[in-house]
Protein backbone atom coordinates (compact mmCIF):
# COMPACT_ATOMS: atom_id res chain seq x y z
CA UNK A 1 0.00 0.00 0.00
CA UNK A 2 1.32 3.70 -0.96
CA UNK A 3 0.22 6.96 1.07
CA UNK A 4 0.50 9.86 -1.10
CA UNK A 5 -1.00 13.48 -1.96
CA UNK A 6 -4.41 12.74 -4.13
CA UNK A 7 -4.00 14.24 -7.64
CA UNK A 8 -6.97 16.25 -9.18
CA UNK A 9 -8.40 13.72 -10.57
CA UNK A 10 -8.67 11.66 -7.19
CA UNK A 11 -9.51 15.30 -5.37
CA UNK A 12 -12.41 15.41 -7.80
CA UNK A 13 -13.07 11.52 -7.24
CA UNK A 14 -13.25 11.78 -3.45
CA UNK A 15 -15.53 15.55 -3.90
CA UNK A 16 -17.67 13.95 -5.69
CA UNK A 17 -18.12 11.02 -2.96
CA UNK A 18 -18.63 13.63 -0.29
CA UNK A 19 -22.01 13.72 0.63
CA UNK A 20 -22.05 9.52 1.01
CA UNK A 21 -19.02 10.48 3.42
CA UNK A 22 -20.44 13.13 5.62
CA UNK A 23 -23.95 11.08 5.64
CA UNK A 24 -22.68 7.87 7.50
CA UNK A 25 -19.35 9.75 9.28
CA UNK A 26 -22.31 12.13 11.01
CA UNK A 27 -24.48 8.76 12.07
CA UNK A 28 -27.05 9.97 9.48
CA UNK A 29 -27.85 13.02 11.69
CA UNK A 30 -26.64 15.64 8.44
CA UNK A 31 -28.01 15.33 5.07
CA UNK A 32 -26.33 17.68 3.20
CA UNK A 33 -26.63 18.10 -0.55
CA UNK A 34 -23.65 17.50 -2.46
CA UNK A 35 -23.21 20.84 -3.59
CA UNK A 36 -23.13 22.26 -0.28
CA UNK A 37 -20.52 20.49 1.22
CA UNK A 38 -18.12 20.92 -1.55
CA UNK A 39 -18.78 24.59 -1.53
CA UNK A 40 -18.70 25.21 1.66
CA UNK A 41 -16.65 22.79 3.27
CA UNK A 42 -14.38 20.99 1.39
CA UNK A 43 -13.76 23.54 -1.69
CA UNK A 44 -12.85 26.36 1.18
CA UNK A 45 -10.74 24.16 3.27
CA UNK A 46 -8.87 22.82 -0.08
CA UNK A 47 -8.55 26.47 -1.36
CA UNK A 48 -7.04 27.54 2.13
CA UNK A 49 -4.15 24.80 1.23
CA UNK A 50 -5.44 21.71 2.87
CA UNK A 51 -5.27 18.53 0.68
CA UNK A 52 -5.93 14.66 0.49
CA UNK A 53 -3.52 11.35 1.69
CA UNK A 54 -5.08 8.83 -0.09
CA UNK A 55 -3.89 4.80 0.47
CA UNK A 56 -4.14 3.27 -2.81
CA UNK A 57 -3.00 -0.55 -3.52
CA UNK A 58 -1.92 -1.31 -7.31
CA UNK A 59 -4.31 1.37 -8.67
CA UNK A 60 -7.28 0.63 -6.19
CA UNK A 61 -8.27 3.51 -3.92
CA UNK A 62 -8.52 2.25 -0.72
CA UNK A 63 -9.20 5.79 1.31
CA UNK A 64 -8.34 9.29 2.24
CA UNK A 65 -7.57 11.97 4.80
CA UNK A 66 -8.25 16.00 4.50
CA UNK A 67 -5.33 17.08 6.26
CA UNK A 68 -5.83 20.71 6.58
CA UNK A 69 -5.16 24.03 9.12
CA UNK A 70 -7.44 25.53 11.23
CA UNK A 71 -7.36 28.64 14.10
CA UNK A 72 -8.04 27.28 17.42
CA UNK A 73 -10.82 29.19 18.91
CA UNK A 74 -9.51 28.91 22.44
CA UNK A 75 -6.31 29.93 22.05
CA UNK A 76 -6.36 31.67 18.48
CA UNK A 77 -3.22 29.46 17.26
CA UNK A 78 -3.00 27.80 13.89
CA UNK A 79 -3.17 24.30 14.52
CA UNK A 80 -3.46 20.84 12.17
CA UNK A 81 -6.47 20.13 11.16
CA UNK A 82 -7.99 16.08 10.15
CA UNK A 83 -11.41 17.29 8.09
CA UNK A 84 -12.07 13.62 6.60
CA UNK A 85 -10.99 10.38 7.15
CA UNK A 86 -12.59 7.42 5.14
CA UNK A 87 -11.79 3.80 3.84
CA UNK A 88 -14.02 2.32 1.63
CA UNK A 89 -16.01 -0.77 3.46
CA UNK A 90 -14.59 -3.69 1.57
CA UNK A 91 -10.97 -2.48 3.26
CA UNK A 92 -11.97 -1.45 6.61
CA UNK A 93 -10.52 -3.63 9.93
CA UNK A 94 -6.85 -3.76 7.89
CA UNK A 95 -4.59 -0.64 9.46
CA UNK A 96 -5.62 2.15 6.25
CA UNK A 97 -6.90 4.38 8.96
CA UNK A 98 -4.41 4.24 11.15
CA UNK A 99 -1.85 4.89 8.38
CA UNK A 100 -3.54 7.55 7.18
CA UNK A 101 -3.32 9.15 10.51
CA UNK A 102 0.13 8.65 10.63
CA UNK A 103 1.13 9.64 7.89
CA UNK A 104 -1.21 13.06 8.24
CA UNK A 105 0.66 13.65 11.76
CA UNK A 106 3.85 12.85 10.51
CA UNK A 107 2.91 15.91 7.87
CA UNK A 108 1.77 18.45 10.65
CA UNK A 109 4.77 17.46 12.66
CA UNK A 110 7.02 18.58 9.88
CA UNK A 111 4.93 21.65 9.16
CA UNK A 112 5.53 22.76 12.91
CA UNK A 113 2.33 22.60 14.63
CA UNK A 114 2.33 22.05 17.79
CA UNK A 115 -1.08 20.17 17.86
CA UNK A 116 -3.82 18.91 15.91
CA UNK A 117 -7.66 18.75 16.42
CA UNK A 118 -10.34 16.82 14.39
CA UNK A 119 -14.39 16.66 15.06
CA UNK A 120 -16.56 13.66 15.23
CA UNK A 121 -20.11 12.53 15.71
CA UNK A 122 -21.13 10.84 18.83
CA UNK A 123 -21.14 7.30 17.92
CA UNK A 124 -18.64 7.02 15.14
CA UNK A 125 -16.67 4.20 15.19
CA UNK A 126 -13.80 7.11 14.39
CA UNK A 127 -13.32 7.41 18.11
CA UNK A 128 -11.71 4.13 19.22
CA UNK A 129 -8.93 5.55 16.28
CA UNK A 130 -8.93 9.01 18.27
CA UNK A 131 -8.21 7.80 21.23
CA UNK A 132 -5.26 5.02 20.26
CA UNK A 133 -3.98 8.07 18.75
CA UNK A 134 -3.71 9.51 21.92
CA UNK A 135 -6.62 12.38 21.08
CA UNK A 136 -8.24 13.75 24.28
CA UNK A 137 -12.29 14.80 24.02
CA UNK A 138 -12.36 18.69 24.92
CA UNK A 139 -15.47 19.69 23.83
CA UNK A 140 -19.05 18.10 24.26
CA UNK A 141 -22.15 19.74 22.43
CA UNK A 142 -25.37 18.97 23.24
CA UNK A 143 -28.59 19.53 21.19
CA UNK A 144 -32.61 19.00 21.74
CA UNK A 145 -35.46 19.78 19.31
CA UNK A 146 -37.45 23.08 20.25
Amino acid sequence: MIIRKANQKETDFILNFSQEVIEEGSMGYLKPSRDNIISEVFKPALENGAYYLVAEKENTLLGWILVGTNIDLYSFEEIGYLLDIYVFSPYRKSGIAKELTQEALKRLKQGHYKKVQLSIFSGNHSTALCQQFGFKEILTVFERPL
